[in-house]
Order: C-alpha cells, then sequence, then structure tokens
C-alpha cells in the first residue's frame, strides 16, 4: 500500500525562525537545512503503523511550544560559555528522537521521541490516551525537553564527551570517530570550520531513504513541512 510522506524538520522552522541568533552564536555552521536535521515520517495513522515510524501531518504546537521553553530557558538562566554545549546536546538529543525504538527507556534518548502528532499510534500506546496540545506537553515533553534529563541521557553524554566549545568564534571539538555520533557532530570540526562561510551543507536526498522508511513500503509522495 502507498504511503505519503512528510518532510519533518528536526529543529523545527518556527522555532529556528524564533532563535535563529542563539543557534548562529552557539552552534555556528549548523544549517536548518542540513540532512542531519531532516527526517521523513508518514502522515496517516496506518502509515505510521506499517512504516513503524512517527506520523506527521501539519504543525507540531506542543513540540514547537516545548522548545520554545527550553531555548528561552537557555539564554535567560545560562551564560553564552554553555550555549555550544547545550545546544549541542540538544540537537543530538532530536536526531535520535526520530527513532521509534528510543521510546526503550535505556535508549540513547532514555525513552524520548520527538512526536510531531496528537494522533500517532505509537504516542496514544506510550500514553494510554489521545493527548490535546496541553497534556502532550505537560505530560510527555516537559518531562524530557530539559536540560539536565538531557544532559543525563547516553545522547546528551556523547556530546559531552566531544567537548563542544568556541575557539576564535569558529566552532571546536573532539573528534567523533568512535563515538557513534551519526548526526551533525560526525563532521570534523576542522572540516565544519574550513566550511563556514561557504554555504556549506549537506544536502538532503529529493528521495527520502527507504531504509529510513522501512523497504516493505512504497512512498507515493514527499513533501516538506514545518
Amino acid at each position: 500500500m502507498a504511503q505519503v510522506v512528510q518532510g519533518h524538520h528536526v529543529i523545527p522552522q518556527a522555532i529556528y525562525r524564533d532563535f535563529r541568533s542563539l543557534f548562529d552564536q552557539g552552534l555556528p555552521g549548523w544549517n536548518i537545512d542540513g540532512d542531519y536535521n531532516l527526517d521523513a515520517r508518514p502522515t496517516s495513522m496506518i502509515g505510521s503503523a506499517q512504516l513503524d515510524a512517527p506520523r506527521h501531518s501539519g504543525n507540531h504546537k506542543a513540540l514547537n511550544d516545548a522548545l520554545e521553553d527550553l531555548l528561552t530557558d537557555l539564554q535567560k538562566n545560562y551564560p553564552p560559555s554553555d550555549w555550544s554545549n547545550r545546544l549541542g546536546q540538544l540537537v543530538n538529543f532530536l536526531e535520535d528522537g526520530n527513532n521509534l525504538q528510543n521510546l526503550a527507556a535505556n535508549s540513547p534518548t532514555g525513552g524520548f521521541v520527538a512526536f510531531t502528532n496528537l494522533k500517532d499510534p505509537h504516542l496514544i500506546q506510550e500514553l494510554g490516551y489521545v493527548p490535546n496540545t496541553e497534556s502532550l506537553k505537560a505530560d510527555y515533553f516537559s518531562k524530557h525537553l530539559d536540560w539536565d534529563n538531557i544532559a543525563s541521557t547516553p545522547s546528551g553524554q556523547a556530546v559531552a564527551n566531544l567537548n563542544v566549545r568556541l575557539v576564535d568564534g569558529q566552532l571546536t571539538y573532539d573528534s567523533p570517530n568512535g563515538t557513534g555520533i551519526k548526526g551533525f557532530f560526525s563532521i570534523e570540526s576542522e572540516q565544519l570550520a574550513a566550511s563556514v562561510g561557504c554555504a556549506f551543507m549537506r544536502t538532503f536526498p529529493i528521495r527520502p531513504s527507504l531504509s529510513t522508511l522501512r523497504t516493505h513500503a512504497h512512498v507515493a509522495l514527499y513533501g516538506l513541512s514545518r
């Protein structure tokens, strides 16, 4: 059965728009449209179940609101010297949060998945009820999208071990080789620094990788959404 999928920005476009200066200062070289910040998700409940992937259809206010609170807290309550490490942990945590296998408590995210639809069948099973925006934020996102929680997870610790910092305004971190990191921080910092200012970004394929959508499914349509 053909399934429709949409592109999901791991750091949502609306959040990046409002906090772009924070990302520019804390994670120079990180790109909203880098392939590490894009995920392909089915739009229907059936597709979500068949592809074993989070559902995406339209806006995801609960996730956006929780991220807005988190990043506002970073700006107000943490010194700029902490921003690179904290933002790095966040993007790695959210990248890992694309995978439903990370619902397990011993997963890299400690049980977190970045759900983007209130009627996602996996979310309903996880919560035991159909949430609204307010209850999803209060009962799920606010618990996981917390700086101390993120730092305590394997996803957060993996970035902390890279010693992420700014040196003369350039993002610098230890070699990610052997760390198991596959997203943004899999780029060597020297390569990233050399590419800043040169419109650097790893492009997202026009068609999403079928390995991420499960090989038994046929993709009917692919579009970008917030």
